[in-house]
């Protein structure tokens, strides 16, 4: 048929058809940092090379530490089967600072808001550690320890809220004079 002919179309009469009506959902923020895509963005290395990224930025932080207190830094790094941990002779992470860390709708970084040289400005780096291991392996336990204390911070996920849940757990004394040491756990870390 020419479509130019003067020629009527037979047409079917239109079916009411449902529509979708879009709802508008808010999100937590907070889980971009706990799927492996965001966490790539974040770390910029893949899964396979995030304990490494990790031990990077627990090294810098562990010598900013010791320069922002004039202290000559001495840093032991080890490696277990199922565990990262890094140790230095700086002031001590302060709690508070650990505290604010766990709230993944701030940035907390005491380099963040100076314009200098620095090791690292981005103020993320607690943060990409404390979901890295929980989007690895689908557990997430990090021990921190100073002079004045030493808890644990477990990581699990409210499935039903879709919010990472972040909790700081008192385990008892401090086995560190002074300085900090962070232990990741992390199955089969040193294979990894």
């Amino acid at each position: 048929m020419n479509p130019t002919s003067n020629q009527s179309i037979p047409t079917t009469p239109l079916r009411s058809v449902a529509t979708l009506q879009r709802e508008t959902f808010t999100v937590s923020r907070s889980m971009e940092f706990f799927s492996e895509k965001e966490l790539v963005a974040q770390i910029g290395f893949t899964k396979r090379d995030w304990p490494i990224a990790l031990l990077k930025e627990l090294l810098d932080n562990a010598l900013d530490a010791c320069e922002g207190a004039g202290i000559p830094p001495k840093i032991i790094v080890e490696l277990q089967e199922d565990a990262l941990i890094v140790t230095d002779n700086g002031p001590g992470l302060p709690l508070g600072v650990l505290e604010r860390s766990l709230d993944y709708s701030t940035r907390v970084s005491d380099k963040v808001g100076y314009v200098s040289p620095s090791r690292g400005q981005q103020g993320n780096a607690l943060k990409t550690l404390f979901a890295a291991a929980f989007v690895a392996t689908g557990e997430g336990r990090i021990e921190v320890q100073t002079a004045t204390y030493r808890c644990e911070i477990r990581i699990t996920l409210d499935q039903i809220a879709q919010v990472p849940c972040l909790e700081l757990i008192d385990i008892g004394p401090s086995n560190v004079k002074n300085g900090t040491s962070i232990t990741l756990h992390w199955e089969k870390v040193a294979g990894t």
